[in-house]
């Protein structure tokens, strides 16, 4: 009789929103439990989840998810370091954002790059910083200010 068979395992798990809230739990997971999604919210990055795909010289990781669309589906994670709100793009090697801004398929970790002798290493830009080269001027004033002439106290 139809109207008396139990439904299988499979079919009750499909709950509507089920799906909803594994993905959530999984993006949880990958983003390091509870506490590091908090520290990723707090830092004002977005919560995703996706492949790992390798890390640079300066600690940060790389992440891959084919179903984001094409602008969105790879991401960088920088390396906590100090204060936990100072990162910018500068911060990524020239390789890894060839792979990032889709130039190459392939990440540095599974092609090397030729290196040239005139290449240089790679430095963050640290303007705004301690490190920020502040200029000066080797030549002299050619105007100078006007100085009041002192009145002498006789």
């Amino acid at each position: 009789i139809p109207y008396l068979t139990v439904p299988s395992l499979r079919e009750q798990m499909a709950v509507p929103g089920r799906n909803w809230v594994v993905k959530t739990w999984n993006v949880i997971k990958s983003c390091g439990g509870i506490r590091g999604t908090f520290f990723k919210l707090i830092r004002g990055d977005e919560l995703r989840a996706g492949t790992y795909i390798g890390s640079d010289e300066f600690g940060n990781d790389y992440y891959e998810n084919k179903k984001y669309f094409i602008a969105r589906d790879r991401w960088v994670s920088y390396k906590m370091e100090g204060n936990m709100f100072c990162y910018d793009a500068t911060q990524i090697p020239p390789g890894w954002h060839r792979w990032m801004s889709h130039m190459t398929d392939d990440p540095p970790t599974a092609v090397k790059t030729e290196e040239l002798p005139f290449y240089m290493k790679h430095t963050p830009s640290y303007s705004g910083t301690d490190k920020c080269y502040v200029p000066y001027t080797t030549t002299p004033p050619k105007i100078h200010s006007w100085k009041p002439p002192q009145v002498s106290a006789s």
